[in-house]
């Protein structure tokens, strides 16, 4: 409960969610699998980034990293064609500039309406 409240203000305002942890198998199993999606979505940002501002530098390398298979691990191989640094604050900062971007061009064309 004392885990669970840090993010979600339900299980200790309502008793039938106190439990809801011991549903979801990998909070105890695997509880670092969900890290894949954090990295997953970063990776994703970094990608639509360097697409956006870079797209003829980016593509072909994205092209060439997919050509490449899995002969490397996968730091390596983000490092080796894309200059991405998995542990840098570059992945972090360029994703959230990519979504402040992305939500200040949605802002625009909402108010252009």
């Amino acid at each position: 409960m004392k885990i669970d409240s840090q993010f979600s203000q339900f299980p200790a305002s309502t008793p039938e969610l106190r439990n809801r942890w011991a549903m979801v198998s990998l909070m105890y199993e695997d509880p670092l699998y969900d890290v894949n999606y954090v990295y997953g979505g970063l990776l994703a940002l970094k990608y639509y980034h360097l697409y956006t501002t870079r797209k003829d530098w980016f593509v072909p390398r994205y092209l060439a990293l997919l050509k490449n298979g899995f002969d490397a691990p996968p730091a390596d191989l983000l490092k080796k064609f894309l200059e991405i640094d998995l542990s840098g604050p570059g992945l972090l900062d360029d994703g959230l500039a990519a979504l402040n971007t992305r939500l200040d061009q949605m802002d625009k064309a909402e108010i252009g309406r």
